[in-house]
């Protein structure tokens, strides 16, 4: 994995390899951004990220499994507001993000236990067995590619 750091607004960028995953360990909403065909599908998920890798649930069919199919190429996202802020203008909000690029596979019949380690993240019941996942595949994401920055305005130090 590539950790990107050469952005316009470089003062924003997050360098540190160990803050980017733990970025992506706390975040709890990612959107993972798909294209086919020339067309864009954006979806919010609920993911696990572990050794570089993230990881959706997914049903066993669908408009996301039709896309990876077609171009497994993918882009994810978080987005982790930090603190709002007034400020002289109104409001700033104050964030992390982290942008990864990478190549999507579908698993139909996924490792149980990043399963678990997944909706045990979201404090569901992680003591599901076999039958509780039967129609549950996963998405793998393999990053490629990384960037991550830090919105912050003039008023936080």
């Amino acid at each position: 994995m590539k950790l990107r750091t050469d952005m316009r607004r470089s003062e924003k960028a997050i360098t540190d390899k160990g803050e980017v995953e733990r970025i992506l360990k706390k975040a709890l909403v990612g959107y993972m951004g798909l294209s086919k065909d020339d067309l864009p599908y954006v979806i919010p998920v609920n993911f696990l990220y572990l050794n570089g890798k993230i990881y959706v649930h997914c049903a066993l069919e669908g408009k996301k499994l039709q896309y990876i199919e077609g171009n497994p190429n993918v882009c994810f996202l978080v987005n982790e507001p930090v603190k709002r802020r007034g400020t002289d203008c109104g409001a700033a909000v104050n964030y992390h993000s982290v942008m990864a690029f990478g190549k999507a596979r579908f698993k139909r019949s996924p490792d149980i236990n990043r399963l678990r380690m997944l909706g045990a993240k979201y404090h569901e019941c992680s003591e599901y067995g076999h039958e509780k996942f039967k129609g549950a595949g996963m998405i793998e994401i393999r990053i490629e590619e990384i960037s991550a920055k830090r919105g912050y305005s003039k008023t936080v130090k």
